[in-house]
C-alpha cells in the first residue's frame, strides 16, 4: 500500500476513466458496452504511461489491478443528487488529472462538465449510441434527467463520436464539432476458462426490446440446421419480463442455447468459436460485439451498419426484417466460398481500423496535449 501511495504522489500525467463497472469487468462480473470501451481506453493510457484512475463500488479501500488505480465510492441512489455533485469536485481536487474520460448519456455529466471547466481539466465526453444527441430521444429517464443532461453538453469541448449520425446530430442540435472514430481493441487477457456451448450464430447483447432478440428466436425455427446461442443478461423492470419470455420461447427449441449474463471474457471466447454474429438492434451507436468477431475475423449480419462501414468493407450482410434476416444467414452459411472472402476482408480491415494505439494518438492530438 506503502508503494501505492508512493506512486501516486510521483506521476505527473493523471487520466480519470469515470467508470465504476471497469472493476465489475475485471472481476469477471457481466456488465455493459460502456465499460468494455473504457476498460481498453484505460488500458492503452497506461502502456502510454499515464497513471489511470477509476471507480469501484465493491471494495473499501484504494486497490490496484491491471494498471488502474481504483478508488472506492459509495453506491448513490438516484434521488442523491447534491452527494454526486460534492463526489465529483472531491475526487477532482484530490486527483487533479489532465484528463477525465466520461462515456455515455447521464445527469451526472453535469457536475463534471461543470467541474472540469473551473479547474481547467481536458472533458471527453465519448457518444455511445446514435441518441445521444436527438433531444428527447436520449435513454436517460426522467425528463428532470433529461435536462441536466442537455445543460451538461453546452459546457463540454471535447466530444468523441462513433459515426457519421452522431457527428452530425451533435453539430446541428448543439453547435458542437467532435472527433469521429472508432470504437477501439486491446489486448483481451483470458479470465480463466469455462465450458463453451458449439454455436454456428452466436447473438450478445442485453434484453431490452429495442435489441429484438424475437428476431434471433424467429430465424432459428425456420433454421433448424443451425446452432444458435443467445447470451445476455436483464436489468430488470419490464427488461426481466423480456429477458424471460425470450427464455420461454428459446427452450422450446432443440437448435437454441439461452445463456443468460456473462462476462465480457466468456463472450469473447464465446463468439470466436462461432462462425458469424448477429446484431438485431433497432439503433446502436458502435456495438463492442462488432469488435469481438471482427477480432476474431467473423463476420456480422446487422440491422445497423455505422457510416456504412459494413456494406462499404465487406464485413458482412445488413438486414431491415426477420425474413431477410433469414435469407443472409442461409447466404453467409450456406455459401463456403463467398463466406471465405467476408472473414478474410474482416481480417484485412480489423487491425487497420480499431487498433488501441492509433486511436490513443489521434485522441491526443485533438486535445492538443503534450
Amino acid at each position: 500500500m506503502d508503494n501505492l501511495v508512493k506512486e501516486m504522489k510521483q506521476d505527473n500525467k493523471k487520466v480519470i476513466i469515470w467508470q465504476t463497472e471497469v472493476f465489475n469487468l475485471m472481476e469477471g462480473k457481466p456488465i455493459g458496452g460502456i465499460a468494455v470501451q473504457m476498460y481498453f481506453w484505460a488500458q492503452v493510457f497506461a502502456e502510454n504511461g499515464w497513471t489511470v484512475y477509476s471507480f469501484t463500488e465493491k471494495q473499501k479501500k484504494t486497490v490496484k489491478l491491471d494498471n488502474i488505480i481504483f478508488k472506492p465510492v459509495r453506491k448513490i441512489q438516484q434521488v442523491n443528487f447534491f452527494f454526486q455533485w460534492w463526489r465529483s469536485l472531491k475526487y477532482m481536487l484530490s486527483i487533479r488529472p489532465q484528463i477525465v474520460i466520461y462515456r455515455g448519456a447521464n445527469r451526472h455529466l453535469l457536475p463534471l462538465a461543470l467541474f472540469t471547466k473551473m479547474l481547467r481539466i481536458k472533458l471527453v465526453f465519448f457518444s455511445a449510441s446514435d441518441v445521444n444527441f436527438e433531444p428527447g430521444k436520449e435513454l436517460v429517464g426522467s425528463e428532470f434527467n433529461r435536462k441536466l443532461y442537455h445543460h451538461s453538453i453546452h459546457y463540454i469541448r471535447y466530444f468523441v463520436t462513433q459515426n457519421q449520425h452522431q457527428h452530425d446530430t451533435l453539430l446541428h442540435h448543439y453547435g458542437k464539432e467532435s472527433l469521429t472514430m472508432f470504437n477501439i481493441w486491446g489486448h483481451t487477457p483470458a479470465k480463466g476458462q469455462e465450458e463453451l456451448p458449439q454455436g454456428d450464430v452466436v447473438w450478445v447483447a442485453n434484453f431490452r426490446k429495442l435489441k429484438r432478440a424475437e428476431w434471433v428466436i424467429g430465424a432459428a425455427r425456420k433454421l433448424t440446421q443451425y446452432h444458435f446461442v443467445l447470451a445476455g443478461g436483464s436489468r430488470g423492470g419490464s427488461d426481466l419480463a423480456y429477458f424471460e419470455e425470450m427464455r420461454h420461447h428459446a427452450d422450446g427449441l432443440s437448435n437454441v442455447t439461452f445463456l443468460g449474463g456473462r462476462s465480457f471474457f466468456y463472450t469473447n471466447e464465446l463468439v470466436s468459436h462461432s462462425k458469424v454474429l448477429l446484431c438485431t438492434s433497432t439503433f446502436e451507436g458502435f456495438p463492442n460485439t462488432f469488435l469481438q468477431a471482427w477480432s476474431n475475423s467473423l463476420p456480422v449480419i446487422s440491422t445497423v451498419d455505422p457510416s456504412g462501414i459494413i456494406a462499404a468493407n465487406g464485413l458482412g450482410e445488413i438486414v431491415a426484417s426477420e425474413e431477410e434476416l433469414v435469407v443472409a444467414l442461409r447466404h453467409v452459411l450456406d455459401n463456403k466460398g463467398y463466406y471465405k472472402k467476408l472473414c478474410a476482408s474482416v481480417a484485412d480491415f480489423f487491425p487497420k481500423n480499431h487498433a488501441a494505439q492509433s486511436c490513443y494518438e489521434r485522441l491526443i492530438k485533438y486535445l492538443q496535449y503534450k
